[in-house]
């Protein structure tokens, strides 16, 4: 009796376990969405990190104090909770004078129009990164993948394939 006993409450503990445990993938709520169009249906490719996350883009992947225009083809999992300003001074606060062989005007290299993927068919992720060339990658922490001062949202020649890792 004391084994049948115990059997019964380790299958009463599974069957609990089952039903309170941990909702199955396909019921959870997604972390990767489609900017959707009026319709309700996935717009020119363009895919972000959900703003249920926090420190990302606003609803349907639109811009913000932080982040600029998402590009079309584009994949943004960039996270940000600070504008490109506040990013390019408090990590590093590197200017463009400030270099052994260039000397600039004292602007702050990693400061932006916007964080994220921005560029056509660009790819953005970790933190505080910029993909604004076509076909641009960015990883890593602070970094700018193309022009810090404009977005290319097509295929011209120029601005394309750039390509950064690591840190500012």
């Amino acid at each position: 009796m004391k084994y049948f006993t115990l059997t019964i409450i380790a299958t009463f503990a599974l069957s609990i376990s089952n039903v309170y445990g941990q909702p199955a993938d396909q019921d959870k709520k997604p972390a990767l969405v489609f900017v959707e169009n009026g319709d309700g249906n996935p717009f020119n490719g363009q895919t972000y990190i959900s703003s249920l996350r926090g420190a990302s883009r606003n609803g349907n992947g639109n811009s913000n104090g932080a982040f600029g225009n998402i590009a079309d083809w584009s994949v943004d999992m960039v996270v940000s909770e600070k504008s490109p300003e506040q990013a390019a001074n408090d990590f590093g606060g590197f200017r463009d004078n400030q270099h052994p062989l260039y000397q600039g005007s004292d602007a702050l290299t990693q400061n932006s129009t916007g964080l994220g993927a921005l560029g056509w068919a660009s790819f953005g992720a970790n933190a505080y990164n910029r993909a604004s060339g076509v076909g641009s990658a960015v990883f890593g922490f602070n970094n700018i993948a193309g022009r810090q001062d404009a977005e290319s949202r097509g295929i011209t020649g120029d601005d394309i394939g750039q390509g950064v890792f690591g840190y500012a």
